[in-house]
């Protein structure tokens, strides 16, 4: 059994602490956070350890693993810091905030033979199943793929506010649900480049919805349609167009009719997959270095352009 320690008990913790209960391989054995009010009692109800400093729990001989759902500006930190005490790591989209970072922490895992594993919790949605490989000359057919990934961001963030402050998330709907749907992309077509990207920002700044074009590397152009204001719920969507004109909608959130259901089975995939990963020293698909990637060039398009703020 892998003894396992979660850094952040904020909104995504929940669907962690869902999944650990159908684990077989995964054991909570102690939580980290900042806040007296989140940790109050949680260690005695759980029967686990409680850190109120992360880095402490990196370094607590009673766990194995760490799974980091702390703001994305603190995580490069606490990974670094997990991996260097010898600690298997679970992030959380985004690994980092940028390239050089991703390199530094996929050397660290490497020189200290430690998994580290970011969690893009779509590509384990039931429904992905449904859309195959096109990775191949022809691209099975397909002329074009678009995916759909609309939110409101406010309702999702719940009282984590850091969701909403630029330095603390790295940027707006770009930086945290481009990773997602940038991995989405890559799980369906392969790898992807940047060709073109526009986007909206608020008042403050922050990037409320974007449209971000990539083309994989037999040239299939890949759509994304990003939505932090979406008034609707949820539109979570992948839309395959045939080269006849046709097309096919896979529904990601089709029977799961309550706001963010969904990931209570993706996070079960990704424990499944990290402890797959731990158990059999396997090797990770670094995914996560070409999304912090992505993400950085298209904030680097849009200001070259002009058009973020």
């Amino acid at each position: 059994m892998i003894r396992v320690g979660i850094a952040g008990l904020g909104v995504i913790s929940h669907y962690y602490l869902a999944a650990l209960t159908r684990s077989n391989s995964l054991r909570l054995t102690a939580v980290c956070d900042s806040s007296e009010a989140k940790l109050d009692g949680f260690g005695r109800r759980h029967e686990v350890e409680q850190f109120a400093d992360y880095t402490a729990l990196m370094r607590a001989e009673c766990v194995d693993a760490v799974i980091v759902t702390l703001p994305n500006n603190l995580h490069f930190d606490a990974c670094k810091l997990a991996l260097a005490a010898s600690k298997h790591v679970c992030c959380e989209k985004p690994l980092v905030m940028g390239e050089l970072e991703s390199r530094r922490l996929i050397s660290l895992a490497v020189r200290h033979r430690r998994i580290l594993f970011t969690a893009f919790h779509r590509r384990y949605n039931r429904h992905v199943k449904d859309v195959g490989s096109l990775r191949t000359t022809d691209n099975g057919g397909i002329a074009a793929v678009s995916i759909y990934y609309k939110e409101d961001i406010r309702q999702h963030a719940g009282n984590d506010s850091w969701y909403l402050d630029p330095a603390a998330c790295g940027g707006g709907c770009i930086a945290d649900n481009g990773p997602n749907a940038f991995d989405l992309a890559m799980h369906i077509v392969g790898d992807i480049d940047l060709f073109a990207a526009s986007a909206e920002f608020d008042d403050c700044g922050i990037d409320i919805a974007a449209t971000i074009e990539l083309r994989s590397k037999t040239g299939l152009p890949v759509h994304i349609y990003l939505d932090w204001a979406y008034p609707n719920g949820e539109d979570k969507r992948i839309v395959l167009s045939n080269s006849d004109g046709t097309s096919r909608e896979v529904d990601l959130l089709n029977g799961f009719p309550k706001f963010k259901s969904s990931l209570y089975h993706e996070y079960v995939g990704i424990l499944e997959h990290f402890a797959h990963h731990v158990a059999n020293r396997s090797t990770v698909n670094y995914s996560s270095a070409a999304c912090v990637r992505l993400v950085s060039k298209t904030y680097q398009q849009l200001s070259a352009s002009g058009i973020r703020n």
